[in-house]
């Protein structure tokens, strides 16, 4: 199961290879839910109220899980109130892996939790909300499917009831680490490939009707490992995919721009800061952000790299930000005043062990506050949204109980935890 507790910050670390946001118009801030591609106002948007918020931020910190090793990768801030919290967990009877989902209160106390699941492993790395109040989940799967590892999409009620599932995949593995919704209310998805593509792993891309049905896939990169992390509807119908290449440069990260029809349209690898870009967004200029970690090629020096492009992906700034240790940024939202706030971990600073990181630049990437989270051990954040109240909502893991337990906190628009 620790495969899967590290699945971002080991894999990189290891050199073995964690919210996929909707975009801004380009005179708008991306809202940071990333529940459709646009936030435009349309039909079904997302789960969040559109009414405005009305007195202080709700912060809070809340460890919770079952008896064996527990994370969350993906977290959204849904209608009435509260948060769903999706991950991974080992505590099940035949040892497994499954999916685990959890619905919080706008405090953070737990409503409920469930597991989805087969007899073989199954993790959930993304989620979306529909128009429907329902949810899809997006990881990968052994308990079923074409062969090896598949993508795997599921989709559950309010109530976390599961109404279906799908998957998608070869005879050899797949997995899916990044879902939007988009226009048409159907779904897009990124992740690996095994089974086609130019290389021995390819990023995949797949485009879905509202049920979870596969329309089209599609494969980019070179002849050695390259997969996505990231993807979002972009405001012109298209598709960013945020990654890493092995195939270009050596290892770098990589950006793919597509059409709505996942055509092509540029592609670029910033190979010059070796890493992977773990999350990347459309800006309200409608250039991109990308954060995620680099100098993987020795990674106990390895910091967060934070990277401004043009709409072409030309790199307008870039910024790195660490200390001695270790630093991974896992994701990146633009906030009212064009700066952006980077959640992620840190060995560097903070209580001990390794700790939740957040931080905010302005809009030339200049840090202008930082804040830790954690007690003496290791404590991660892999996924991050704005909140509708101006605050940040952090998942990840803490090893506080010993086991490994979901970590989730909720901060104000300073970063600040009372």
């Amino acid at each position: 199961m620790r495969r899967y507790i590290c699945w971002f910050g080991v894999m990189l670390l290891c050199l073995l290879t964690v919210n996929c946001g909707g975009g801004g118009g380009a005179d708008s801030i991306p809202d940071g839910n990333g529940d459709d591609a646009a936030d435009d106002g349309t039909s079904g948007d997302d789960q969040v109220d559109d009414d405005p918020w009305v007195g202080p931020a709700v912060t809070f910190e809340r460890m919770f899980g079952t008896a064996g090793e527990d994370v969350a990768h993906a977290v959204l801030e849904v209608r009435g109130g509260g948060y769903l919290v999706a991950g991974t967990t080992d505590g099940t009877v035949d040892g497994n892996s499954d999916i685990y989902l959890a619905r919080l209160d706008v405090d953070g106390t737990s409503l409920w939790s469930t597991t989805i699941g087969g007899a073989g492993d199954d993790s959930a790395y993304g989620i979306v909300a529909t128009n429907d109040d329902g949810f899809v989940i997006a990881g990968s799967t052994d308990s079923i499917g074409a062969g090896g590892l598949d993508v795997y999409l599921v989709k559950v009620d309010a109530a976390g009831k599961v109404l279906w599932s799908r998957t998608v995949g070869g005879v050899s593995d797949e997995a899916a680490h990044a879902i939007d919704r988009t226009t048409d209310n159907g779904f897009i998805v990124a992740g690996y490939t095994k089974s086609s593509g130019a290389g021995r792993k390819d990023m995949y891309l797949i485009k879905t009707d509202a049920s979870g049905n596969e329309l089209w896939s599609l494969t980019f990169g070179g002849t050695e490992t390259d997969q996505a992390y990231s993807v979002e509807q972009t405001t012109d119908g298209g598709y960013l995919l945020a990654g890493e290449a092995w195939s270009f440069n050596a290892n770098g990260s990589y950006l793919v721009k597509t059409d709505i029809n996942g055509v092509e349209q540029w592609a670029r690898a910033y190979g010059d800061s070796p890493g992977a870009a773990i999350q990347a967004s459309q800006t309200s200029d409608n250039g991109y952000i990308m954060v995620g970690m680099s100098g993987v090629i020795a990674p106990e020096m390895g910091d967060i790299f934070l990277t401004k492009t043009n709409a072409s992906g030309v790199v307008q700034w870039s910024r790195e930000f660490g200390g001695f240790a270790i630093e991974f940024g896992a994701g990146v939202v633009q906030v009212a005043d064009h700066g952006f706030v980077v959640a992620g971990y840190t060995q560097s600073i903070g209580a001990g062990g390794q700790d939740v990181y957040l931080f905010k630049t302005d809009g030339n990437g200049e840090q202008d506050w930082a804040q830790t989270f954690g007690a003496t051990g290791n404590d991660t954040a892999y996924a991050m949204r704005l909140t509708r109240d101006g605050g940040f909502v952090m998942v990840g893991q803490t090893d506080a109980s010993g086991t490994g337990d979901i970590y989730v906190v909720k901060t104000d628009a300073d970063g600040i935890l009372p």
